[in-house]
């Protein structure tokens, strides 16, 4: 007899003369599978391992002293799978023979995951940091300081986009938010120290790196900055001796490459 319901089913005897024996039974009960969210349920009758029987994925009804085999596992995101047989937790895996009607439940915690942000060059604040799970939307997003203009995230994620969202990962996510220097170093001032030299200096938010001296008034482009003392060239020096006459030129830069605007003096000859 294959057996589809759950109850109690009685056999009986008869021989050929009409006679009936008393009746034996046997119960059919329900296995019932509950597959919680974030695991993968296997079971199996007719088993005591992942190798033997056969596979069910519904509610399916076995006779009294089938042995059921279980298993559970954790999805992306989640961990610490608990797997029970009615309301007793058992080992997972496992086995046991079905006497009644029995649950078999998978259930497993989420795992949370954090998001560390970073203020790199040039950013006052940053938000979206905080904890999240496998799968949420994330928005980060940066505040931009004065005098900077904004560059990328690095790190987990490598974007230009400064309001950025990406769907959580299963790990642990760190960024860093990062700005370059957009302004240019004041217009240096220039003091005469003495009959034919000057001396130099500007300011700048972040720093003056180096000076460039020229009788040209055609404004520089960013250069490598030495310890030259000639003219025309970007030089960590802060004074100047003259000994021709004409109108000299002085600009600042700063680490980003920012020039400022330029300075001037005038060389005059004496003529005796």
């Amino acid at each position: 007899k294959d057996v589809s319901s759950e109850g109690t089913y009685y056999v009986w005897a008869r021989d050929a003369a009409g006679n009936v024996s008393s009746a034996a039974s046997i119960g059919a009960y329900t296995v019932t599978r509950s597959q919680g969210a974030g695991t993968t349920l296997t079971t199996r009758y007719d088993s005591t391992s992942s190798s033997t029987g056969t596979s069910f994925s519904s509610n399916t009804v076995v006779l009294n002293g089938t042995n059921v085999w279980v298993s559970a596992s954790a999805s992306t995101g989640y961990n610490t799978v608990v797997l029970k047989r009615g309301t007793t937790t058992v080992d997972n895996p496992s086995y046991a023979a079905v006497t009644g009607n029995v649950t078999i439940a998978s259930s497993a915690t989420k795992t949370p995951y954090t998001v560390t942000l970073n203020k790199g060059t040039g950013i006052s604040a940053v938000s979206g940091a905080g904890t999240y799970y496998y799968g949420d939307s994330v928005t980060i997003d940066a505040t931009v300081a004065t005098g900077y203009t904004w560059n990328n995230w690095t790190g987990t994620h490598s974007t230009t986009t400064k309001k950025y969202t990406f769907t959580m990962p299963a790990s642990n996510v760190t960024d860093t938010a990062n700005a370059v220097d957009s302004t240019a170093p004041a217009t240096p001032t220039i003091t005469r120290s003495d009959y034919n030299t000057f001396t130099y200096t500007a300011t700048d938010g972040v720093g003056v790196t180096c000076y460039y001296v020229s009788t040209s008034s055609t404004k520089p482009t960013a250069g490598t900055c030495g310890t030259g003392t000639g003219l025309n060239v970007w030089s960590t020096v802060t004074t100047k001796d003259v000994s021709s006459a004409g109108t000299y030129y002085v600009w600042a830069r700063d680490a980003a490459g920012n020039v400022s605007s330029a300075a001037s003096i005038g060389a005059y000859t004496v003529t005796r």
